[in-house]
């Protein structure tokens, strides 16, 4: 399977959350943060976050900060493959973190970090088997297997994933679409490096908002199970209360991707022809068209409106 595609896969925490323990990866969870406000007090000590926005084609956001030419203690690699930013983001958080196991897939990776320069290293990720297929587990079932696809296609939102990680007592922006990664700021801490993280994650806020673009950010963090449950063993309530909700929202991220995972074209397929057969099909077919009509409509209403409040 050396060679075969990456497949696009849902920016989700439960997914993340999943492919991380498929890799083999121990103690490590994916949360979603909501506000900016909440990263400075984000309680979890996140290993590092990960800003994700949806990319448009044709456009750039303008960039004149340099890559360190010299971050010999950062493992960076650049995006090789299509479709696999996600992980990458993922892979290059993982491998900056210490203390955590990683798993023979992702060990294998970092193992190359003092032998391999970025291009190289991204280039072992795109070809790690392991990585792929469990990247690929994920994909949704299609309807039809398109080898090819126009990259000027429009019709189907992409997304790209920036990681933020300290390392060293500095802070680094990673992007597998640039050389090398990014200087953010420098003399940190483990206390206040999610500070910095919030004024740059800010600054690039302010440039995609002004475009429409959307974005939404991800932590990579411990997982508090543990603590949780030696906390619950000494009579903690409220620990035993935390417990609860997490395993509570676990389990529905299983039910979800299971979801994501299964084949439901046969389904469709089957209920489209017994639609057909009682001639309600056609009909269905135009009530959906008028409703897609109407929200676009109210959408348009709705930007209009907020442009005009904008402009007074």
């Amino acid at each position: 399977m050396s060679g075969s595609p990456w497949c696009t896969i849902e920016s989700d925490p439960g997914v993340f959350t999943e492919l991380i323990a498929k890799l083999g990866v121990q103690g490590v969870v994916v949360e979603e943060i909501y506000t900016l406000d909440q990263i400075p007090t984000y309680q979890s000590k996140p290993y590092g976050l990960i800003f994700l926005f949806k990319w448009k084609k044709n456009q750039q956001l303008e960039d004149s900060r340099p890559v360190v030419e010299d971050a010999s203690d950062v493992f960076f690699a650049q995006q090789v493959a299509v479709n696999s930013c996600a992980t990458q983001a993922i892979i290059n958080i993982l491998c900056n973190t210490n203390g955590v196991e990683l798993g023979e897939a992702v060990q294998e990776i970092k193992n190359l970090k003092d032998a391999l320069p970025p291009f190289m290293l991204g280039e072992a990720v795109s070809q790690n088997d392991v990585l792929r297929e469990v990247h690929n587990s994920f994909a949704p079932p299609l309807m039809f297997d398109i080898e090819s696809k126009d990259d000027e296609d429009e019709g189907e939102d992409v997304y790209h994933f920036v990681a933020y990680v300290p390392v060293g007592g500095k802070l680094y922006e990673l992007d597998g679409l640039k050389d090398g990664p990014i200087l953010v700021a420098d003399s940190i801490s483990e206390e206040n490096w999610l500070e910095s993280a919030r004024t740059a994650i800010e600054q690039r806020v302010q440039v995609l908002a002004a475009d429409g673009v959307h974005y939404a950010l991800l932590s990579v963090e411990p997982d508090p199970l543990p603590d949780l449950k030696a906390r619950a063993e000494v009579g903690d309530e409220a620990a035993k209360a935390e417990i609860q909700e997490i395993e509570e929202k676990r389990a529905q991220w299983t039910v979800e991707n299971e979801r994501r995972r299964f084949n439901y074209v046969p389904l469709i397929m089957a209920l489209a022809q017994e639609l057909a057969d009682a001639g309600a099909l056609r009909n269905l077919v135009e009530q959906a068209k008028n409703k897609a009509t109407s929200r676009r409509e109210a959408l348009m209403k709705k930007k209009e409106s907020a442009m005009e409040a904008s402009e007074k």
